[in-house]
């Protein structure tokens, strides 16, 4: 099991689409189909159900992305906890609907940050939904929602 293939898996389940996710992880649809079909193969269960309208993930598959979010934010804290002193190193997550104005108010405010400080910012438009989601499940920060 690639740890990769975890993100990946997330990033479908967050979408609900394949075509989306693949355009969201910088990557062609074709490869990363075939990454999911390779962590299926792995895990010896069905993650997705293909539909015409996108992807569901199974019963079982449910199941694997739960643990897989858990894993994955087990594997930032430690990334987080090891890499920098938590004392020099700045984390910024923010979800926001597609729109001009927010992306240009986000620029504003990356500006006022200190830059002496180590910066790693997660700058995602994406659903109200999966804004939402996203906040609960600690993968942002702020969640902006129209």
């Amino acid at each position: 099991m690639n740890i990769l293939h975890l993100k990946y898996a997330v990033e479908i389940a967050n979408t609900k689409s394949i075509s989306r996710a693949a355009e969201n992880l910088y990557m062609g649809q074709p490869n990363l189909s075939k990454a999911i079909k390779e962590l299926e193969a792995s895990i010896g269960i069905t993650i997705f159900k293909r539909t015409p309208k996108g992807v569901v993930p199974t019963k079982k598959g449910e199941e694997f992305l739960e643990r897989a979010k858990m894993l994955l934010m087990q594997i930032d804290d430690m990334e987080a906890m090891y890499s920098a002193p938590a004392e020099d190193r700045q984390i910024f997550g923010i979800a926001v609907p597609r729109a001009t104005y927010i992306a240009s108010a986000f620029i504003k405010l990356a500006a006022n940050l200190d830059m002496s400080k180590s910066l790693e910012i997660n700058f995602k438009e994406t659903s109200s939904i999966d804004a939402i989601n996203g906040v609960v499940d600690r993968e942002f920060n702020i969640g902006i929602i129209r």
